[in-house]
């Protein structure tokens, strides 16, 4: 073991500079800075604060106030070495006005230490070199002395150590080769490193061999990553904590990349080839917009929900996409088919409204039906027209409809006119015609069932045919009183004989005459005057002698 030796500060110095100037912050452990070679004097870097004397008047003491402090400028000596680059980077910044940055580690030699580490004080500072000169004779060697014009303040001071030296292998620098396999511990936390992963450790996170980078900013955390070997880069990134009873590390990573994309089942996402979701989606957005395949459903800036067709119809199906039962269409025409639509409101007396069923019921009640009804008012037709059979058959013995009632049909049988049907259900049956008002109804005449007319004391002008058996009474003539058959009084009735008889055996005849005229009998084109009593024909007319007339019965 070596001797103790007392302790001083200054056995030894290093300076070392760097013209990388850009960072506010320094440590000693930066990278980039050189030692500069046969350093011959021991620098020194001395700190002054400008102070200010104050006069105070009625004191017998001056008073002072400690201003700003300022580097001093300082001196470099070096013992030259001609063509040495680094001593002529220093000129050259000299010469081109450089900001550099200086390193001064005073070395403090206990010797306690067996290997290379040492320990010292530092200071780091920015300084131009404002100058430099070469001094030398024939007994002592050339020099240069570069003057220093610090600016600003001390960047970092304190005390630190140099390490070990670091042989291969060691902390997985130059390991991978044969001999230095490197550290295969990926766990503890022992400085910045390179770990050897093997495929067989249960912390490889790729099962083939790899290593990972172990950044260690402190003596309790650190970072990991790792890459796999093959094929496209996979990173993995992981972070470690020592808590103080146990070493702690985070799952694996992975770092995404445009060659290692995630899955949408790795971050959560829907995937656009197809996926199920298990929460709500939701566009928030004045304008949305769903497309599917050219069609469109779209949330406009009025909170209005639009379908949309590419000039096709939109079908909502109620059960299920592949099945049309009760399918409801909206065609491009704007045409709405479905089986079923129903309105909750009120009926609205909107034009364009739909109908409720129970308003059409209501409004069907009001209606006489096509298919027959019965009518509880009045019905007023302007003008009625049948134009289609509605009672059919195949003989006055069979016929429809089977409802009792009156019957208005066209062309029954080939009438090629307008036919009156009563279907008498079990009554007689029959005809009458009334008129009158609202307060009273008078019957004109009925039609018997067996078609007898009987008239009701009304006055009937016009032509009247009658045709029973074949023979056809056709005349203008004046009817007053009953026509019936038997042995009730009649006024006209057809003999068998084809022979027209007057009145019958059971009452007189009696023939009315409106004028004071007597009446006639016409025969031919000729009105022959019909005596009675109060129309006697004269002697004269009838070849007789009147009953006061003297008469000449000549000579006997």
């Amino acid at each position: 073991m070596a001797e103790k030796q007392d302790i001083f500060t200054g056995s030894r110095v290093d300076v070392s500079f760097t013209l990388n100037t850009d960072s506010d912050t320094a440590g000693f452990y930066d990278q980039g800075y050189v030692v500069i070679p046969e350093l011959a004097a021991f620098p020194q870097v001395a700190i002054n604060t400008n102070m200010q004397e104050i006069e105070v008047y009625d004191q017998d003491y001056s008073a002072r106030l400690s201003g700003d402090k300022q580097i001093q400028e300082t001196t470099l000596v070096v013992n030259e070495i001609p063509s040495d680059p680094i001593q002529g980077t220093l000129i050259q910044a000299a010469e081109d006005k450089t900001l550099v940055r200086f390193k001064n580690f005073y070395v403090i030699d206990t010797g306690e230490s067996s290997t290379n580490s040492e320990q010292g004080v530092y200071q780091i500072y920015d300084a131009y070199v404002s100058g430099y000169t070469r001094t030398g004779s024939n007994s002592s060697a050339t020099q240069l002395s570069f003057t220093l014009q610090p600016t600003g303040a001390i960047l970092a001071q304190g005390v630190a150590e140099t390490g070990d030296v670091v042989r291969q292998g060691d902390y997985g620098v130059g390991a991978g080769v044969d001999g230095f396999p490197g550290p295969k511990d990926t766990l503890s936390l022992f400085g910045n490193s390179w770990r050897t992963a093997l495929a067989s450790s249960s912390d490889n996170p790729f099962g083939a061999d790899t290593t990972i980078i172990h950044s260690q900013p402190n003596k309790s955390t650190a970072w990991q990553i790792a890459a796999s070997t093959t094929g496209f880069p996979d990173l993995r990134i992981r972070n470690i904590q020592d808590n103080g009873s146990a070493v702690v590390k985070s799952p694996w990573i992975r770092v995404i990349t445009e060659n290692n994309l995630p899955k949408p089942s790795d971050i959560n996402a829907v995937a656009k080839t197809g996926d199920t979701m298990t929460g709500d989606l939701k566009i928030q957005k004045a304008d949305a917009f769903l497309y599917l395949n050219g069609s469109t459903v779209h949330g406009n800036s009025a909170g209005s929900l639009i379908l949309g067709a590419p000039k096709q119809s939109i079908l909502l199906r109620p059960n299920g996409d592949a099945s049309t039962s009760n399918q409801v269409q909206i065609g491009i025409d704007g045409t709405v088919t479905g089986q079923r639509v129903f309105l909750t409101a009120a009926q609205s007396t909107d034009v364009r409204a739909s109908t409720r069923k129970d308003y059409v019921d209501g409004e069907i009640l009001k209606q006489v039906s096509k298919s027959g009804d019965v009518m509880t008012g009045d019905l007023t037709v302007p003008n009625l027209k049948s134009k289609t059979t509605q009672v059919t058959g195949t003989g006055e013995t069979a016929f429809t409809p089977t409802v009792a009632g009156g019957y208005t049909t066209y062309d029954y049988k080939g009438s090629s006119g307008t036919d009156f049907i009563t279907h008498k259900g079990t009554g007689t049956g029959g005809f009458s015609f009334w008129n009158g008002d609202s307060a009273k109804l008078d019957k004109i005449f009925s039609i018997t069932p067996t078609g007898t007319i009987v008239f009701n004391g009304a006055e009937v002008s016009g032509q009247i045919q009658v045709k029973v058996g074949g023979v056809r009474l056709s005349n203008n003539v004046t009817l007053d009183g009953l026509m019936t058959t038997g042995t009730a009084t009649r006024i006209a009735g057809i003999t068998t004989d084809d022979k027209i008889g007057l009145g019958s055996a059971g009452g007189d005849i009696v023939i009315l005459s409106k004028t004071t005229s007597n009446p006639v009998v016409r025969k031919g084109s000729t009105d022959y005057v019909i005596y009675h009593e109060g129309n006697k024909p004269t002697p004269v007319e009838i070849g007789a002698i009147a009953l006061n007339s003297v008469v000449d019965f000549g000579t006997f």
